[in-house]
């Protein structure tokens, strides 16, 4: 299985007056070890919905690809996500037997009649765990929390588990414990079955995992990816000061340098970065600045390409051709001495622009048309990135585009950006939607306004 088996978008919640989640986004993909760090509010409202009968305001829920329904605790079940919390799911007055029999009744028919065959089952199955010192006779109520979290574990393994949720693990073992619990991970990995962990603390076994998703008042102010889990950067983005300074980053090795008259980024050729920041009026505001390539200018052509719904010369004009409009920027390219444009030309290089983003359907769609009514938004931005395309532009800067995408459309975005990194063309992304900027871009880098009041 290749597909997320989590994925959160836009999640929101109110409680008592108090929004406790604000467009929290994120995912977990199969075999993978992730983390949520937020204050203990957060937490607990983010497990009641997912786990409880809480229900958010707003936000979508998907399990394994498919949207949950209205009962979200029963659609994890069935989609094989369990929450291991404190033996909450176990019965403290049974035995280790017994409460393995009554959660796996498949594991031996008619084994409650039998007891010594009750025994026998459940010790061979602690044992392939590496659990053999705990007795099938001992009572729940007398087990260490390791080996209760260790027994929750191996009854989800059993029931076809996908997908493990940990709820502040921490605070309940003592290092001891804590190793335990990680050799059972590695189980669970082999298994091929991912781990998502919620805390209120950070901890130094976050450095190796593949994602760690960073909440502040409710507002996802950072996912960092493995190389880049470290205290450092996890208090940088738990700062209440988080995405509110400016910021000038640099990205591998200098080959381009962008900059405008408030920001400035060096990056590799064919890079993806996503520059993210909570004010959006600030981001929109920066992004209408005139652009401009400090180092690796070309002598003639267009350097930087940029993308904003509405913001000349990018603009769809619906009551033109779709060649006319892809061709809009090169008329001088395909019009000879006297000014007459030269339509098979015209044709042509509107055609080699679409395929090299793999969208010439529209050629078939819109090719003999006269005008773009009713053009879907997501091809409305392959023929803005074509028309820039015929230019041929260094760096592409698109601002904001993800409020034109949906969850079925922003697949079709990352094959464009695909695309325009194999052509060798810089990109750069501009959004508040920190989610998407990880799910698209090599890196994400945080900017803000110095005066701009915090939306903390």
């Amino acid at each position: 299985m290749n597909g997320e088996i989590l994925r959160i978008e836009h999640l929101s919640k109110t409680e008592h007056s108090q929004q406790v989640l604000r467009s929290v986004s994120f995912r977990v993909m199969p075999g993978e070890k992730a983390a949520l760090l937020s204050d203990p509010l957060e937490k607990q409202c983010m497990l009641d919905i997912l786990f409880g009968d809480g229900e958010p305001d707003t936000g979508k829920i998907f399990v394994n690809e498919s949207l949950c329904g209205a009962d979200i605790a029963e659609d994890f079940e069935n989609g094989g996500i369990f929450c291991i919390a404190s033996g909450m799911n176990l019965i403290p007055d049974m035995t280790v037997a017994q409460n393995l029999f009554l959660s796996l009744p498949s594991l031996t028919a008619h084994a409650w009649i039998r007891k010594k065959v009750m025994m026998r089952e459940a010790y061979g199955l602690l044992e392939a765990y590496g659990m053999q010192d705990i007795s099938p006779k001992t009572d729940v109520k007398s087990l260490s929390s390791c080996q209760t979290l260790c027994l929750e574990i191996i009854i989800a393994i059993h029931k076809g588990a996908k997908l493990i949720v940990f709820d502040d693990i921490f605070n309940q073992l003592d290092e001891n414990g804590l190793g335990n619990i990680v050799n059972m991970i590695e189980v669970l990995l082999k298994k091929n079955i991912g781990i998502l962990i919620f805390s209120n603390r950070y901890h130094n076994l976050f450095s190796s995992f593949d994602s760690l998703v960073i909440l502040k008042n409710g507002v996802a102010t950072g996912i960092l990816k493995r190389d880049k889990i470290t205290f450092q950067n996890f208090m940088r983005y738990y700062s209440q000061t988080a995405a509110q300074k400016p910021t000038v980053k640099t990205l591998g090795k200098s080959v381009l340098t962008v900059k405008n008259e408030e920001l400035e980024f060096s990056m590799d050729r064919g890079g993806i970065l996503g520059v993210w920041s909570l004010d959006v009026d600030y981001l929109m505001r920066v992004g209408k600045q005139t652009w401009e390539l400090s180092s690796g200018k070309k002598e003639k052509g267009t350097d930087i390409a940029i993308s904003l719904n509405g913001y000349r010369p990018d603009k769809i004009y619906k009551m033109m051709s779709l060649v006319d409009n892809i061709t809009y920027l090169a008329n001088d390219k395909v019009s000879n001495i006297l000014g007459i444009i030269n339509k098979r030309l015209q044709r042509h290089m509107a055609l080699y622009s679409l395929e090299l983003i793999h969208a010439g359907y529209l050629m078939d769609q819109y090719g003999s048309r006269r005008d773009l009514r009713g053009i879907a938004l997501i091809d409305q931005l392959k023929v803005i990135t074509a028309k820039w395309l015929c230019v041929t532009p260094q760096v592409f800067i698109y601002i904001n585009p993800f409020v034109v995408l949906d969850e079925s459309t922003i697949r079709e975005f990352q094959k464009i950006l695909e695309n325009l990194s194999r052509l060798k063309i810089s990109v750069i992304i501009m959004s508040v939607n920190y989610a998407w900027l990880e799910l698209t871009c090599d890196e994400v880098v945080s900017i803000g306004e110095k005066a701009a009041a915090s939306p903390f």
